[in-house]
């Protein structure tokens, strides 16, 4: 049987073997068709599909793109006057790892690698410790030698140099060390809140994860700034420098043979265009008229205030560090502005105002703001490699903003509000018990002009520099407990106090719940019987009233005395849906869109914003007073003020004076009715008995404006505030204490020349000041002898701003009778 197989088999196996080639050669050509098939396939996409964009990029390899240098817009006021502007510099940036001592460790130990390749897999990691600090001190003494040369390339001495830098290193690592604590606390915090175990294990993968680099240990950092352009162009040449480093050899490191690495001259370095933001009006001297000022700070001469961070809060402020919310703002500003986007992109579609290393990035204030309009546009230079040509797109500045605001102006209403001069530090004859004597009070004012509308003067206390920095000491020990980022002046809510009371009544005349020829009379109280409600200032204080004969109070004359029965009459009949809608008459409830950044609405009730909703017939009681669930800001007071003066044209506010025409609408206003508020407010600066004619200093009473040839309408405001409590640890309110009781102190103002219309419109608050009379009151007449000095109420500057909006604004005002 196996004799006979043996034959068979082989037989069968070459009747065999024709179809098994035939199969395997099949195969092969099904795969051969198969890779052919493929390789069409990516030809078709490589060449159909792709085949624009991989042209492009070849292309693009033909190029070298170089981009070309821009400015900043500037900040001008409405003089012309320069407030913030860039310079053109350079400095010198250099690699953190460098100054950090990491860069020599990391090229020693690739270094000893290369050298010692045969058998650095066969050493420990002690071994091949003993070979990396073998060849670490040639690279650190080639970096020594870097401060060296950038010291000398510059001009600076080597010392501040490695001051500089150690500086730098200490600061990051202080970072990273805090960051390092934190993500090891908040993953230990996740897993103990998950109910997991913590291991010895995986505490060295947490801490070893907690370890990462922070943005800042990857970065370059300016180590030298404002560096001249011969200076920055020399190290330009040297920056692509190399250098040979020979290395140790031989025995002392049993190195197979002395190796020589070329390595940068200037490991590192970076000279980097850049601008210095400058800000010519940041420091101002002003001159205040001591024989102006209240009895016990007056003197003879006037008194030199060196002032800083005039406008601070309004021009802000422009940081170098970039931040992920940056790019994000830049894409949604191309997004949203057309014009935008066609200036900004280049034909292949990159943005020619993208964010790079060291660019000048708007932090607050305008500079925020108008972050996309001041921001300019690099120009493009592009140099085809194979033909020589060169095509080039020229930089564009970023646009100028000008504002509405007088810098010199603004320095001396800032003067008035300056603790040093003394009318906001508490004195003795303030008499206010919730602030310590001496002690220095936060504040804001605001100046419009009435025709148009612009801000003149827009000032916050405390002060604070274009840096952010407190202005003084005085405000910078205000300022640690009272935040001076915080623009008074148009985002900090304030009731009203009496300054409302000139509003209300010609609304409530408006709307038929008063007329003129009626009186009211003061009893004291509002409610029968029940004297310690609704009560009267003057029955509080003295025990006393307005209609002590018997007579009942006119209009005009309960502004001149701020009876608070007459008002709060007038509140009762009006109820608090009309109140409202007199508070949202004259602008509470809405931003002023300034673009200057976070403003106060105003509010009425629980949340911002104007509504009756939930308010009861004692609220409405309340709010004719200005006190009650109601607030708004200086700026929404002066702007109220001057649409009274308007007799019911409203000019909407502005800052920014792009050259087109105000804003403006109408309030339907009983013109007899405006013209007896004007009348009131005459009497409350003016008359004797009027509440903010004079200022009791302690050893005299004297009056409260002094500046010659002009007429002043005014009103007091005493509005009550809640205590100002500071918590230094963030604890939570059981922890803070209480550092500030009592009222905020207002007073608020038309002005204008001797025998003319109003012209001026201004707002004064003090915080925690107490009297409106007597601690915002003088601070009020510096601001309109500012004025005076400055040109605005001269007859020549009257007759020089005559558009067409003050003639149709001051006939409205005519037509009832000049006041």
């Amino acid at each position: 049987m196996g004799a006979a197989r043996g034959p068979l088999n082989r037989k069968m196996l070459r009747s065999l073997l024709p179809s098994m080639f035939h199969r395997r050669v099949m195969v092969l050509a099904f795969g051969f068709m198969a890779v052919c098939a493929v390789m069409a396939l990516q030809q078709c996409r490589l060449g159909a599909v792709e085949g624009d964009e991989r042209l492009e990029r070849a292309q693009s390899r033909l190029y070298r793109v170089t981009w070309l240098p821009t400015l900043r817009g500037r900040i001008l006021d409405r003089e012309g006057r320069v407030l913030a502007m860039d310079r053109p510099s350079y400095s010198v940036e250099v690699d953190f790892d460098v100054l950090s001592g990491a860069w020599s460790t990391e090229r020693a130990t690739e270094f000893a690698r290369r050298a010692h390749a045969d058998r650095w897999p066969t050493l420990d990691a002690e071994q091949r410790e003993r070979l990396v600090a073998a060849y670490a001190p040639v690279y650190e003494a080639h970096v020594q030698r870097l401060w060296s040369r950038l010291a000398t390339a510059t001009g600076r001495e080597r010392a501040d140099v490695e001051a500089r830098v150690k500086a730098i290193v200490r600061r990051v690592e202080r970072m990273h060390a805090r960051l390092v604590e934190r993500r090891i606390a908040d993953e230990l915090a996740q897993r103990t809140a998950q109910g997991l175990a913590v291991t010895e294990e995986d505490m060295v993968a947490i801490t070893a994860r907690a370890r990462a680099p922070i943005f800042e240990q990857r970065s370059p950092h300016p180590v030298i700034d404002d560096v001249r352009d011969r200076d920055a162009f020399a190290l330009l040449g040297l920056v692509e420098q190399s250098v040979p480093l020979l290395s140790a050899s031989g025995d002392e490191t049993h190195a197979s043979r002395a190796l020589e690495e070329e390595v940068p001259l200037l490991p590192g370095v970076t000279v980097r265009h850049s601008t210095d933001r400058l800000h010519p009006f940041e420091t101002v001297v002003v001159a205040v008229d001591k024989t102006s000022l209240p009895g016990p700070l007056r003197g003879d001469g006037a008194e030199s205030v060196t002032l800083r961070g005039v406008a601070g809060s309004v021009v802000g402020a422009v940081r170098r560090n970039l931040f992920a919310e940056d790019t994000q703002r830049r894409s949604a500003a191309l997004a949203d502005d057309p014009d935008l986007r066609d200036r900004a992109l280049t034909e292949r579609g990159t943005d020619r105002g993208v964010y790079r290393p060291g660019d000048g990035v708007g932090r607050r204030g305008l500079e925020r703001a108008h972050e996309h309009r001041l921001r300019g546009l690099r120009g493009v230079r592009t140099r085809r490699l194979d033909t020589g040509e060169v095509t080039e797109v020229n930089p564009d500045p970023g646009h100028d903003v000008r504002l509405t605001i007088d810098v010199m102006l603004q320095a001396r209403v800032r003067a008035a509000l300056e603790p040093a001069v003394g009318l906001t530090r508490v004195q003795p004859w303030h008499k206010e018990e919730g602030v310590p004597l001496g002690q220095p009070l936060a504040g804001a004012a605001v100046v419009l002009d009435i025709d148009t509308g612009d801000i003149l003067a827009m000032v916050s206390t405390p002060a604070v520099t274009h840096q952010g920095e407190p202005a003084d000491d005085l405000h910078a020990a205000l300022a640690a407990w009272h935040p001076a980022s915080v623009n008074r002046a148009i985002a900090a809510p304030y009731p009203p106090g009496s300054i409302a009371k000139a509003l209300l009544l010609p609304e409530a005349v408006s709307q038929g719940h008063h007329r003129l020829g009626d009186g009211i009379v003061c009893t004291g109280h509002l409610l029968e019987g029940r004297p310690g409600l609704y009560r009267c200032w003057i029955y509080k204080r003295y025990g006393s009233t307005h209609s002590a004969t018997g007579d009942p109070v006119l209009a005009s004359d309960a502004l001149k005395v701020s009876c608070n029965i007459f008002f709060y009459e007038l509140g009762r009949r009006m109820g608090p849906e009309r109140v409202a809608r007199a508070y949202a008459d004259f602008g509470l409830g809405a931003s002023f869109d300034l673009g200057l950044g976070p403003e106060w609405p105003g509010q009425i009730g629980a949340s911002a914003g104007v509504g009756a909703d939930g308010l009861q017939t004692q609220d409405a009681i309340f709010m004719a007073i200005g006190q009650g669930p109601v607030s708004w800001t200086p700026l929404h007071a002066a702007s109220a003020y001057a649409t009274l003066a308007r007799a019911g044209v409203h000019v909407k506010p502005r800052l920014i004076d792009d050259g087109g025409l105000p804003e403006v609408s109408e309030v339907e206003l009983n013109r007899t009715a405006v013209v007896a508020s004007l009348e009131g407010l005459r009497l409350a600066a003016n008359d004797v008995s009027g509440t903010g004619a004079t200022i009791d200093t302690g050893s005299r009473r004297e009056r409260t404006f002094n500046a010659p040839h002009v007429d002043v309408w005014a009103k007091t405001g005493t509005a009550e505030a809640p205590a100002l409590r500071h918590d230094p640890d963030g604890e939570g309110p059981e922890e803070a204490f209480v550092v500030r009781t009592g009222d905020h102190a207002w007073y608020v103002l038309l002005c204008g020349p001797e025998g003319g219309l109003p012209t001026h419109a201004a707002a004064v608050i003090v915080e925690y000041g107490g009297s409106g009379g007597k601690v915002a009151g003088p601070v009020a007449n510096q601001v309109v002898r500012a004025l005076a000095a400055e040109g605005y109420l001269g007859d020549a500057a009257r007759d020089a701003v005559a558009p067409a909006v003050a003639a149709r604004v001051m006939a409205n005002v005519r037509s009832g009778g000049a006041p």
